[in-house]
This record gives structure tokens, sequence and C-alpha cells, in this order.
């Protein structure tokens, strides 16, 4: 059957491919599939990504990508996808760009993850998304920006793309959205130029200051650790 469906969703029509990949994600979930065709089905929804020009497809087969990826079976061979998925960030489809977001924030779980994203060029994507106006979009870039900012690497790279900025904005968003932008700002704080020039500036401590009164208590606890980080002197 799984060789049926790949077959299918590479040489079919659009709503046949669309199908097939809509069926790989129920099969692909089966605990008894073996890592063979589990490696299979990965690749064939990275080429899909990549090349197939609709919409849909490309919907269907991130789908299926991003599911595989969670899988920690599987999550060395889902780092595969980054330069693939990094370069779906500027299509012109929101929900294209929401689940490549997602992908990316499960890709970078581990630290080959988080320098796959770097060496592929997500970051600066990845700022740009925090402006889009869909919150899942926004909410899955800062949680993969979180992850990245860990690696000092990732960190440099923040600087250059001039992510900070951008993350204080963040700070008046979504709940959900703060609390990732918080994390990441506190990964960030460690590095003394980054530190410095945001301690420099009043508003930003004032800001960080007033999220420990949220009535979110994750969002609380995030901005209390993110000023102790910003506070911190060695």
């Amino acid at each position: 059957i799984v060789e049926a469906l790949v077959d299918v969703a590479s040489n079919g029509t659009v709503d046949c491919r669309a199908g097939a990949f809509q069926c790989l994600w129920e099969l692909s979930q089966h605990p008894g599939m073996s890592r063979e065709r589990k490696s299979k089905i990965l690749e064939l929804c990275i080429k899909s990504a990549n090349d197939d020009k609709e919409t849909q497809v490309k919907l269907g087969s991130l789908r299926v990508l991003k599911m595989m990826i969670t899988r920690q079976d599987m999550a060395k061979e889902g780092n595969a996808c980054v330069p693939v998925v990094t370069s779906l960030l500027d299509h012109k489809d929101q929900d294209v760009r929401m689940l490549s977001c997602e992908a990316l924030q499960y890709a970078c779980v581990s630290d080959l993850g988080k320098d796959s994203c770097i060496k592929s060029g997500a970051v600066p994507k990845l700022t740009k998304q925090l402006e889009d106006n869909l919150k899942q979009v926004r909410m899955y870039a800062t949680a993969a920006l979180m992850q990245i900012s860990i690696l000092k690497a990732g960190k440099l790279v923040m600087i250059e793309a001039k992510t900070v900025p951008v993350l204080l904005v963040k700070l008046a968003d979504e709940d959900a959205i703060k609390n990732y932008a918080l994390q990441c700002l506190t990964n960030l704080f460690s590095h003394e130029n980054i530190r410095h020039e945001t301690k420099a500036v009043e508003a930003n401590v004032k800001m960080i200051e007033g999220l420990i009164k949220s009535k979110d208590p994750i969002v609380a606890a995030s901005a209390q650790s993110c000023l102790d980080k910003l506070s911190w002197e060695p």
C-alpha cells in the first residue's frame, strides 16, 4: 500500500497527489511501519515540498513531513528537510509558511537541526515571519527562533538579522508569542552586547518588568527569568 501511495503522490493528478499524502499521513503514524518505509515517505515529502507546483500538494507533503520529524526515531533524517522548508518561508501561501515555521520548530529541537537552520539561512526569514498577520505563523516562528537562540552561532546570526528589536515588539503580542519571545530574549541576553544594548533603552526594561505582573503565570515566570538575565553582570 505504501509503495502504491508513493507512486500516486509522485505521478497522479493534483487531487490524487493531495489525497495520497493524506493517506500517507494516516499510515505513517502506524507503530508497525518500518524505518525503511518511513525514510522513503520522508524523502518523497521533501521532494514534493520542493518540486510540486501545486499548493495543496505542498501542504499535504508538509503535513506528513512535520508529523514525521516530531518522532524521535526520525529526527536525524528529518534534518534533511531544513533547506527545502526554509525556502518555503517565502512562499506566497500563508498556510505553507505556517506549516514551514512549525516544521522548523520541531527540527530545531536537536542541535543538528538548529545548526541546519542557521546554515540554510532560516533566521532572517523566521524573523520576517514574526510580523505575519496570522497568529500561528508568528507563534511557530518565535518558537523556532527560541530554539536556535540557544546556540552561540544562533545568537550571532540574530544580531546580523536584527531579530532582537522585532522580538521586543512581540512582547505586546498574544501570550503564547510573548512567552516564546521572552524565552528567546533570555537566551540572547547571555551575549554581552545584546544585553547591554537592550538594557540601555529604559523602555525595554520597563516592558519586561511589566510582564512580570501578567495574568498568565507562564508569561510572568518567563518575564522574571528574562529580567534576571538582562540584569545579570559577570
